[in-house]
């Protein structure tokens, strides 16, 4: 009896055992589904537990949007100008609100006598002012006397304005670099703009660029050659026969830039200016290269060329003048006597030379150089070009135009009406009339004999 008692309570524990078991494994899975719901993020339960300190809030990861599709140019420029248009508006909004302050009183001018008033309506003198403190004088005495430009002293012709023109009565720009007269027309070249070409008979203007057929708008000297113009560029030669127009950009391994001409003994000779310039000549069907004078010499900077019989003279960017002689060559720089070893323009006539520059005017009268500058009556120092007319130096410089007869500079300016600006740029000379070019226009001019 105890025996059976003894089996019954260990069967009993058994099953109280296995009980227990399985409702503690039951409260075990309800507790860690508590603590999955009601608990901190780990990272900040282990933040907590390891330092005791207070959790640290969750920062949000910023996501950032895909990058915007590209845009056209169309729709770039479009968003521009509606910027500007609105920036525009608020400007002028802004503006509308602004009162004009009070505007001061104009000054009263006293009266000035009627003859004064006369006086002052007539053309002022023309002439150059005397030079200071007798500059040729003192000048003679230092070089043994200063030779005239001009063996015979000659009478001044008097100017009248015939027409003038600009880029609102003609012209396609202002600054004219060429010019070239015929008897039925004038090629006025243009910085930028081309040629204007003025037809006599129709008495109009036709403007000719490169999408007429010129190589570039930059014209550099224009030339009239056994019935066809050459009309050089900055970057090439182009050539009207009459009907149309052909371009050349290299010839004989030249490069056919910044183009200036001569005509001498039936051939055209073309100087280029460049790395890859250098001298031709053109007799109408055959070229031929002279750019080396002789060994180790080449001339690939000329900007001016005068004849003078058999004589050829070169002027340079640079080196000065070159002066063929037969076989033999001169070279005159700064050391033997001239302005400057840069030379603009140039003109030459029985052994006499006349180099514009930089600095004054270069004169040669076969032996020795000299120099006439401002002190001596020029109305500037940088001369852009040189032509000679019946005994007349004329000179267009950076301050006016002004023609030497013999004794005296005489200096014209847009003052007298007769320019249309201070700056000229460009002379060319046919029967009595002078045409001047400049920075801001052309004026036809009538000298009389």
């Amino acid at each position: 009896m105890i025996f059976m008692n003894i089996d019954v309570i260990k069967k009993a524990g058994l099953f109280i055992s296995f009980t227990l078991l399985l409702l503690a494994f039951a409260g075990c899975t309800a507790t860690d589904e508590v603590v999955e719901e009601d608990a901190p993020p780990a990272a900040v339960v282990s933040t907590t537990v390891e330092s005791g300190a207070a959790p640290e809030p969750v920062r949000p990861v910023l996501v950032m949007p895909p990058p915007p599709p590209p845009r056209t140019d169309a729709e770039v420029w479009r968003e521009a100008a509606e910027r500007s248009e609105a920036l525009k508006m608020m400007v002028e909004a802004h503006i509308a609100t602004v009162k004009p302050g009070p505007y001061p009183e104009p000054e009263k001018k006293a009266q000035k006598p009627a003859d004064e008033v006369a006086a002052a309506e007539r053309p002022r003198k023309l002439k150059a002012e005397p030079a200071p403190s007798n500059a040729k004088s003192e000048r003679a005495e230092l070089s043994s006397g200063t030779p005239s430009l001009i063996d015979v002293f000659a009478v001044a012709p008097e100017l009248s304005l015939i027409a003038s023109y600009t880029d609102t009565t003609g012209l396609p720009a202002k600054l004219v670099t060429a010019i070239y007269v015929d008897e039925t027309d004038a090629w006025i070249g243009t910085s930028g703009g081309g040629i204007a070409r003025y037809n006599f008979s129709e008495q109009n203007w036709i403007v000719i660029g490169e999408a007429e057929g010129l190589v570039s708008n930059y014209i550099t000297d224009i030339v009239k050659f056994k019935g066809r113009l050459y009309v050089g560029t900055s970057r090439g030669l182009s050539i009207w026969d009459g009907f149309s127009w052909s371009s050349l950009e290299e010839q004989d391994r030249v490069n056919l830039m910044n183009i200036s001409f001569a005509i001498n003994d039936q051939l055209l000779w073309i100087a280029a200016r460049g790395m890859r310039g250098g001298l031709l000549t053109f007799d109408g069907e055959k070229w031929a290269n002279r750019s080396n004078i002789r060994p180790g010499v080449i001339l690939n900077n000329v900007s001016a060329m005068a004849f003078d019989g058999k004589d050829i003279w070169f002027g340079t960017t640079s080196r000065g003048v070159f002066v063929k002689r037969g076989r033999n060559w001169d070279l005159f720089s700064v050391t033997e006597g001239i302005a400057s070893n840069f030379i603009y323009t140039m003109s030459v006539d029985k052994g006499r030379c006349y180099l514009g520059g930089c600095c004054g005017l270069s004169y040669y009268d076969g032996k020795e150089w000299v120099i006439y500058d401002v002190p001596e009556g020029l109305p500037h120092s940088t001369v852009n070009d040189i032509v000679s007319d019946g005994g007349i130096i004329w000179l267009g410089s950076k301050n006016g135009l002004s023609a030497y007869n013999g004794e005296e500079f005489i200096n014209y300016f847009a003052e007298d009406g007769l320019l249309t600006d201070n700056r000229v740029t460009a002379l060319f000379i046919r029967g009595r009339e002078l045409w001047v070019g400049t920075a801001g226009g052309l004026s036809r001019l009538e000298m009389s004999r």
